[in-house]
């Protein structure tokens, strides 16, 4: 006789190899909420303005060791002082 599956039982040769059902449940569900501000100590959001340049250009050269561009424009410096402009912009902004 041929082997049957379901996902509640298993037949193989007339008998029940497995009699539960094996999907996974989750035991409460959970409201998902976005915090409306996430604020810093002051003296870390000064710290992390006053260090927005350096970081910025870390994440310039982690982009630029990470993205397979061929086009040498990619590669020019006014294409990457525009990178390290967007990522001083968005660090600024994340922090503030």
């Amino acid at each position: 006789m041929p082997a049957k599956a379901s996902a509640v039982t298993v037949l193989f040769e007339s008998q029940f190899l497995c009699m539960e059902n094996n999907v996974a449940q989750v035991a409460k569900s959970r409201e998902l909420t976005l915090s409306g501000t996430a604020t810093l100590p002051p003296e870390v959001t000064l710290r992390l303005l006053s260090e927005t340049d350096a970081i910025a250009k870390r994440m310039t050269r982690q982009i630029v060791a990470g993205t397979a561009l061929g086009d040498q424009r990619f590669r020019s410096t006014a294409y990457l002082r525009t990178v390290t402009t967007a990522c001083q912009d968005a660090f600024r902004t994340l922090v503030r």
